[in-house]
């Protein structure tokens, strides 16, 4: 399962000092966007301009974590590359 946060901050700056600081266990989760048990938990976190994007992985056994992680990277860097449109 794969879930997307975005933050606006204040600045590009702030926005990449962030990047750079946050980890995924800081997020609270919403119920029902994540796998309780999984056996593969990941997460990026990058900045365009003044927004902190943030992507978390979970997955169960019977996903191959390599794949995993590709799906993660891409899906990530879609969003972060998409903002650059805005």
């Amino acid at each position: 399962m794969l879930t997307q946060f975005a933050f606006g901050m204040a600045s590009a700056a702030q926005a990449k000092s962030a990047a750079g600081q946050l980890a995924a266990g800081e997020l609270n989760l919403p119920e029902g966007s994540f796998i309780a048990e999984a056996a593969t938990q990941a997460s990026s976190a990058g900045d365009q301009d003044d927004i902190v994007v943030v992507t978390v992985l979970t997955a169960t056994p019977a996903v191959d974590v390599p794949m995993a992680q590709k799906y993660l990277h891409y899906l990530h860097a879609d969003l972060l590359a998409a903002l650059l449109f805005r």
